[in-house]
């Protein structure tokens, strides 16, 4: 999927292993981290909606939209290591910011104390705010997003089944007998490898990199090889023998069968085959898709439909499944892809226009 600005050079980026997956839902999107449906995501919603909610959860170096592109949801952005730690803590509190203080006590050789933080207070105060789910502040602690998108992100982290196909059953995201919400992340040329995870009382956040900013050996670390095994390390540490705890689910947070394409099966989609059974939340629902039947002119050489302005002889008139989203228009979905002489799926090149885009990826 390539996302074009006029006058600009394409904007193409890969999934990590090089590879595309077709129609994902998001929870399989996220937690294998594929690169494609992150950056889609990032040009429905906008760079300005996405900075605006990223600063209120405290990333406090992304400014001025137009310095980014689309490559911003890739790590296309410099980010302070506790500015992330700041901003995965709102998910691990349900939605609510709480400001990282390094400092408790201060007092003097006297005992004289002259500032402290009330943590039986600050407990109290997040406790209230995340029983009520509104805007409300209250000291320092203020809520910056619905605690049921927060949970929702926060159960796919820790759901192990969902990682499996990319990262394994046994990865170093799992820690044993503990409910943890985990993530990894690698920049271009592998400058930089992150993970981080949560329970809703710990957040440990590792980085691995050379200090002078060159590339680490592409033979040594990858995204669950560099900082998820510190990360591990750590949290177990920490997580020893103690009693596994996780988020109340919210009373607006359903479960329902879904499509492929993440909808219900109703009389917009009247074709599907649902998939699994899905969390969502009940006030939001996709926007423009759906799963149609209609007849469609097919190229018999690839299987797939002409590219818009295409002249083909070969063609054929054939009833298909097609799915729609905000940026993909039609997507067949029971053609014939041709494959590679290693059997993998060629896909053509599916154009999105855009108006802001960068050539850096993940």
């Amino acid at each position: 999927t390539c996302f074009e600005v006029p006058g600009q050079k394409p904007y193409c980026p890969r999934n990590y292993n090089g590879g595309y997956s077709g129609p994902v839902t998001v929870r399989h999107a996220l937690a294998n981290s594929l690169n494609i449906p992150a950056v889609k995501g990032l040009r429905i919603i906008n760079l300005e909606t996405f900075i605006d909610q990223a600063r209120k959860m405290g990333i406090s170096s992304w400014i001025d939209p137009s310095n980014y592109g689309l490559s911003l949801t890739l790590g296309g952005g410099e980010v302070r290591m506790i500015d992330m730690a700041q901003a995965f803590g709102v998910l691990a509190n349900e939605g609510v910011r709480v400001p990282l203080t390094p400092i408790l006590k201060i007092e003097n050789y006297r005992g004289e104390v002259f500032e402290k933080l009330d943590i039986d207070e600050r407990l109290d105060t997040l406790e209230y705010l995340t029983d009520y789910d509104d805007d409300s502040k209250q000291n320092d602690l203020e809520r910056v997003m619905d605690r049921a998108p927060a949970y929702l992100a926060s159960h796919i982290m820790q759901d192990n089944k969902a990682r499996t196909p990319v990262f394994g059953a046994r990865s170093s995201l799992v820690v044993p007998d503990q409910i943890v919400s985990a993530k990894t992340g690698t920049t271009n040329d592998l400058k930089d490898n992150w993970t981080v995870g949560f329970t809703p009382e710990f957040l440990v956040i590792t980085w691995v990199g050379n200090n002078d900013n060159t590339p680490m050996n592409q033979y040594l670390v990858s995204g669950i090889t560099g900082a998820a095994p510190i990360f591990n390390d750590i949290m177990s540490y920490v997580l020893e023998g103690r009693e596994a705890i996780w988020q109340e689910k919210p009373s607006d947070v359903n479960s329902a069968p879904v499509c492929a394409n993440g909808m219900p099966p109703d009389s917009a989609n009247k074709n599907c085959q649902t998939r699994s059974t899905e969390l969502y939340w009940q006030h939001s629902q996709a926007s423009n898709s759906k799963i149609i039947t209609k007849e469609v002119w097919i190229k018999a050489s690839t299987g797939l439909p002409p590219k818009p302005g295409e002249s083909e002889d070969d063609l054929q008139l054939q009833q298909k499944i097609i799915y729609t989203d905000p940026l993909t228009k039609e997507y067949c979905s029971d053609c014939a892809r041709a494959t590679n002489e290693e059997g993998k799926v060629v896909y053509e090149r599916y154009n999105v226009s855009n108006e802001q885009s960068s050539t850096t990826n993940d």
